[in-house]
């Protein structure tokens, strides 16, 4: 587990170095560049609060990812039943739906499902 947060550590490093030197040497847009220095910052975050809750547990085992192979399905299900909703609000002329909406509104439902499935069913125990 160690190597992982170590090349972690190592892109986030590159990626903070990166952007500096590019805000300091050249005319990128300074947009770009912080786009850059604000993910390696996340990820080096990231790495520091998982080193820190994580340090006496058990990172997989066959519970956690049965557990997350089933928040995964669940999840997956969620967001094409979204999908069939939408698009029968959009045949029904409900609401005027754009594209940005449609993929914003999947993203959204993709991503808290699978959280929420994954609290769910960590708290639940064990799946039957």
């Amino acid at each position: 587990m160690d190597k992982i947060y170590r090349m972690k550590s190592i892109i986030s490093g590159f990626l903070i170095f990166a952007s500096v030197i590019l805000m300091i040497f050249t005319n990128v847009d300074s947009r770009i560049t912080s786009i850059m220095l604000n993910v390696g910052m996340v990820i080096l975050v990231i790495i520091f609060v998982r080193k820190i809750r994580n340090k006496d547990m058990v990172q997989k085992d066959e519970r956690t990812k049965k557990i997350g192979a089933w928040a995964l399905s669940y999840s997956w299900l969620t967001t094409l039943m979204t999908i069939s909703i939408l698009f029968w609000i959009e045949e029904f002329h409900l609401v005027e739906l754009s594209v940005k909406t449609v993929l914003g509104i999947l993203l959204f439902v993709s991503v808290v499902s699978m959280i929420l499935f994954l609290a769910y069913f960590k708290s639940k125990g064990d799946i039957e």
